[in-house]
């Protein structure tokens, strides 16, 4: 049964390069004869199949055209173009993200658009408004210092990582330069340094390139634009990665779930509806359908949505739009937003509670391979495997020692008697290897700045 090419009941049926020479040489033999010459080294031959590549490009536009009209197959701008019809975009390319803590001299201003580099890479970062040093208070002796505070001692600031009290005199002197190390000890206070000075602002700054730009605590500590009375700059969190412009799978999956959007009071619906808002990053909707209130607490006929990310006022805009009358809104975070009457509705919704997971991990590593900052790589993999846990997700010591063979010359990650190589907690020096239970309503948060790596040479 002869094939029919072209656009036909089944779809597009394209003819190759090679099934048009064959018609052309076909042709031309029925017109010139039997002995007519077609073959490649011929001048008829050739001409042939000069038409027939050109003609073959043809079908092969036909076929990217037909291509453009299906969300399985088009790309680039056509797959935009179709997404348009549901109303999806695709995500643009965003740039990191860090609160950057400024030192130097109380009264400078530093203007928005200064930039400061990471030591280890030279990525930029650049500061989002401008701002102005605020003076700190000086250390003092035998005082109860609680994490995040803040002093002045020496010509330098510091902040506090581990709680405690400090010592009758002295308080902490140390530095980078001097020591090699940002941290130090003080009574039983442990102190990060920050930087010179007597002052210190936080301010948000973005990297000045789009994507998954690194800034693990500590490093982006290169002043790049000088201010006189600037001296100093630290992030005391990794950076929040950025993201490459979202790409044709992605895009795909997202105008799946826009489909979803159109129905309401559904819990896919309603998930639909609040991933479109801008910044979410995660959703779960939690659902009582019963005349009784559930074990989490739920009151009868109630909805609970569980959202990371995005404005507060946009994610209750999309609950009022997709929740129907009568269902009783759940949640720990109350936004009161105006329907079409004038009439004050209060709208409620849940964020994830954050619970920081704190990290001490020995390392046997081969002097050869292992790289200079081998220790920093393998705190960078462990930060990075925890941000990618989804809500509700627990911390297991197994997993996250795992990460540390991620890194060239690891050897093992030894038991302590009983316990696993890696120590996991919610507090600052932990002692114990069990698993740390994450609920649904929870979200285990992950820093470098929170993970010790302890390591040491072994024989391969």
């Amino acid at each position: 049964m002869p094939v029919t090419y072209g656009l036909t009941a089944s779809g597009l049926v394209v003819k190759t390069t090679d099934l048009v020479r064959q018609d052309i040489n076909a042709l031309l033999i029925a017109k010139f004869g039997p002995s007519f010459d077609v073959s490649d080294s011929s001048p008829d031959g050739a001409i042939a199949g000069i038409f027939a590549e050109r003609m073959g490009q043809m079908w092969d536009l036909v076929q990217q055209v037909a291509a453009s009209q299906d969300p399985d197959q088009a790309t680039g701008a056509s797959l935009d173009a179709l997404c348009l019809l549901t109303g999806t975009f695709r995500t643009p390319a965003r740039s990191s993200a860090v609160t950057l803590t400024l030192t130097g001299t109380a009264g400078t201003g530093v203007t928005g658009g200064s930039r400061a580099a990471t030591l280890s890479t030279g990525q930029l970062f650049q500061t989002t408004a401008s701002t102005i040093l605020g003076a700190l208070a000086a250390w003092s002796g035998s005082t109860v210092n609680a994490i995040g505070t803040r002093v002045t001692n020496a010509g330098n600031v510091y902040q506090v990582t581990v709680a405690g009290t400090s010592a009758a005199s002295g308080g902490p002197t140390f530095s980078p330069l001097a020591t090699g190390s940002t941290t130090g000890t003080d009574g039983t206070v442990t102190w990060r340094y920050l930087g010179g000075g007597a002052a210190a602002v936080d301010v948000l700054a973005t990297s000045v390139n789009t994507g998954a730009v690194g800034g693990v605590a500590g490093d982006i500590s290169v002043i790049n634009t000088p201010v006189g009375g600037w001296a100093g700059v630290s992030n005391v969190l990794d950076a929040v990665l950025g993201n490459d412009v979202q790409s044709d799978a992605s895009l795909r999956v997202a105008r799946i779930a826009q489909l979803s959007a159109p129905g309401t009071g559904t819990a896919n619906a309603v998930r639909a509806a609040v991933l479109q808002v801008a910044g979410v990053t995660s959703c779960t909707v939690f659902v009582n359908n019963t005349d009784f209130a559930n074990v989490d607490g739920m009151p009868p006929h109630s909805v609970e949505v569980l959202a990371l990310g995005g404005a507060d006022a946009d994610i209750a805009n999309a609950l009022y739009a997709q929740i129907a009358a009568g269902i009783a809104y759940q949640g720990t975070t109350t936004v009161v937003i105006n329907d079409s009457q004038g009439v004050a509705q209060p709208i409620k919704f849940s964020r994830p509670s954050q619970v920081p997971i704190y990290v001490t991990i020995n390392v046997v590593k081969d002097p050869i391979f292992y790289p200079a900052n081998g220790d920093a790589q393998v705190a960078l993999a462990i930060a990075t495997y925890g941000s990618l846990q989804l809500v509700g997700k627990d911390a297991v010591a197994a997993s996250v020692a795992a990460q540390a063979f991620k890194v060239t010359g690891v050897l093992d990650v030894p038991r302590s008697g009983s316990l696993q190589g890696a120590l996991i907690g919610i507090a600052a020096s932990p002692t114990s290897d069990a698993t740390i239970v994450i609920t649904s309503r929870q979200q285990a948060v992950w820093d470098t700045s929170r993970v010790v790596v302890n390591s040491s040479n072994g024989t391969p």
